[in-house]
Protein backbone atom coordinates (compact mmCIF):
# COMPACT_ATOMS: atom_id res chain seq x y z
CA UNK A 1 0.00 0.00 0.00
CA UNK A 2 2.55 2.54 1.13
CA UNK A 3 5.02 1.64 -1.84
CA UNK A 4 1.95 1.90 -4.30
CA UNK A 5 1.61 5.71 -2.24
CA UNK A 6 5.26 6.76 -3.16
CA UNK A 7 5.30 5.39 -6.58
CA UNK A 8 2.27 7.78 -7.30
CA UNK A 9 4.27 10.65 -5.26
CA UNK A 10 7.10 10.30 -7.98
CA UNK A 11 4.73 10.59 -11.16
CA UNK A 12 3.20 13.64 -8.85
CA UNK A 13 6.47 15.11 -8.73
CA UNK A 14 7.67 14.48 -12.43
CA UNK A 15 4.38 16.53 -13.83
CA UNK A 16 4.61 19.30 -11.07
CA UNK A 17 7.99 20.46 -13.05
CA UNK A 18 6.25 20.69 -16.38
CA UNK A 19 3.69 23.47 -14.91
CA UNK A 20 5.64 25.02 -11.81
CA UNK A 21 5.64 28.60 -11.58
CA UNK A 22 2.32 28.80 -13.87
CA UNK A 23 -0.40 27.87 -11.60
CA UNK A 24 -0.87 28.07 -7.63
CA UNK A 25 -0.85 26.01 -4.70
CA UNK A 26 -4.68 24.97 -5.44
CA UNK A 27 -4.44 23.98 -8.88
CA UNK A 28 -1.52 21.78 -8.07
CA UNK A 29 -3.40 19.76 -5.43
CA UNK A 30 -6.76 19.53 -7.69
CA UNK A 31 -3.73 17.85 -10.00
CA UNK A 32 -2.29 15.91 -7.62
CA UNK A 33 -5.74 14.36 -6.89
CA UNK A 34 -7.03 13.74 -10.18
CA UNK A 35 -3.10 12.27 -11.09
CA UNK A 36 -3.49 10.11 -7.85
CA UNK A 37 -6.86 8.18 -9.26
CA UNK A 38 -5.28 8.49 -13.12
CA UNK A 39 -2.04 6.95 -12.00
CA UNK A 40 -3.74 3.76 -10.31
CA UNK A 41 -5.70 3.54 -13.64
CA UNK A 42 -2.87 3.17 -15.69
CA UNK A 43 -1.16 0.75 -13.44
CA UNK A 44 -4.36 -1.51 -13.72
CA UNK A 45 -4.35 -1.28 -17.10
CA UNK A 46 -0.42 -1.87 -18.15
CA UNK A 47 -0.20 -4.65 -15.56
CA UNK A 48 -2.98 -6.54 -14.97
CA UNK A 49 -5.01 -5.76 -18.41
CA UNK A 50 -1.99 -5.66 -21.09
CA UNK A 51 0.40 -8.08 -19.11
CA UNK A 52 3.55 -5.66 -19.55
CA UNK A 53 6.70 -6.90 -17.02
CA UNK A 54 7.99 -3.87 -15.44
CA UNK A 55 10.04 -4.87 -12.81
CA UNK A 56 10.95 -1.57 -10.98
CA UNK A 57 8.02 0.50 -12.64
CA UNK A 58 10.60 3.08 -13.77
CA UNK A 59 9.26 2.91 -17.08
CA UNK A 60 5.68 3.81 -16.20
CA UNK A 61 5.59 6.07 -13.57
CA UNK A 62 8.32 8.27 -15.41
CA UNK A 63 6.48 8.15 -19.02
CA UNK A 64 2.93 8.44 -16.71
CA UNK A 65 4.47 11.37 -15.19
CA UNK A 66 6.13 13.23 -18.16
CA UNK A 67 2.76 12.80 -20.28
CA UNK A 68 0.41 14.02 -17.34
CA UNK A 69 2.34 16.88 -17.10
CA UNK A 70 2.61 17.56 -20.71
CA UNK A 71 -0.79 17.50 -20.76
CA UNK A 72 -1.95 19.48 -18.07
CA UNK A 73 0.94 22.42 -19.87
CA UNK A 74 -1.18 22.29 -22.67
CA UNK A 75 -4.30 21.95 -21.73
CA UNK A 76 -3.12 25.31 -19.71
CA UNK A 77 -2.19 27.09 -22.40
CA UNK A 78 -5.05 26.36 -24.35
CA UNK A 79 -7.28 27.72 -21.30
CA UNK A 80 -5.35 30.38 -19.61
CA UNK A 81 -3.89 33.44 -22.14
CA UNK A 82 -1.13 35.61 -20.48
CA UNK A 83 -1.72 39.11 -20.27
Amino acid sequence: MFTLAEFSVIAIMISFCGILGRVGPLMLLIMALVEIIAFTLNNQIVYNILGVMDVGGTITRHVFGAFFGLTVSLILSKVVRPK
